[in-house]
C-alpha cells in the first residue's frame, strides 16, 4: 500500500470537513464510527477520530483498489446484516444493536455457531488491525504510549 508522511497525515488529523476519496459518504461515517468503537477517546488520550484513522484508511484504500474493494464489502455486509436482523442500517441501529453485532463478529470464535459471521469477522479484523495501527503511529497514539520524535511512515 502507500506510505504516508507525515505533513499528510497532520493535514488529515486536523480536517474538519473531510471528503471521502474512496467510500461514500455513508460508508465513510459507518467506518468512522467502527474506528472510534475500536479507539474510543478516554480519560488517558485522545481516540482513533482525534488521531485522523478514518481519514488514513480512505486515504489507503483510494490508492489501493484491493483494500477499498476490500472494506466496502465489509461495510456492505455489516449494513446488509443489520437490516436482517434489526431492521436498519448499522448506523441507525441502537447502541444495543450494534454492540450485539460488533461482539458477535469481533470474536472468530462465533463462526462456529454462526457460518454467516465468517465475512464480517474477516471484515472486522482486518479493520481493527488498521485501525490500531494507523493510531498508534500518530501523534495521539505515539503520545500515549509515551514515545517522542516523529510519527512512522508506514504501509498499512
Amino acid at each position: 500500500m502507500s506510505t504516508v508522511d507525515d505533513e499528510f497525515r497532520k493535514q488529515i488529523a486536523t480536517s474538519i470537513n473531510y471528503t471521502p476519496r474512496s467510500l461514500s459518504l455513508h460508508a465513510y461515517e459507518t467506518m468512522k464510527t467502527l474506528c472510534d468503537t475500536i479507539i474510543p477517546t478516554d480519560s488517558e488520550s485522545g481516540g482513533a477520530i482525534e488521531a485522523g484513522v478514518p481519514e488514513l484508511i480512505d486515504f489507503i484504500a483510494s490508492e489501493n483498489s484491493d483494500y477499498q474493494l476490500q472494506l466496502v464489502a465489509g461495510l456492505n455486509w455489516l449494513d446488509d446484516t443489520c437490516v436482517e436482523r434489526y431492521g436498519e442500517w448499522f448506523l441507525a441501529c441502537g447502541p444495543a444493536q450494534q454492540q450485539e453485532i460488533l461482539d458477535l463478529i469481533a470474536f472468530r470464535k462465533n463462526a462456529k455457531r454462526d457460518p454467516r459471521l465468517n465475512d464480517g469477522i474477516r471484515f472486522f479484523s482486518v479493520l481493527r488491525k488498521n485501525t490500531v495501527d494507523a493510531f498508534f503511529t500518530s501523534d495521539v497514539g505515539l503520545k500515549y504510549l509515551g514515545v517522542s520524535g516523529q510519527p512512522v511512515a508506514r504501509v498499512m
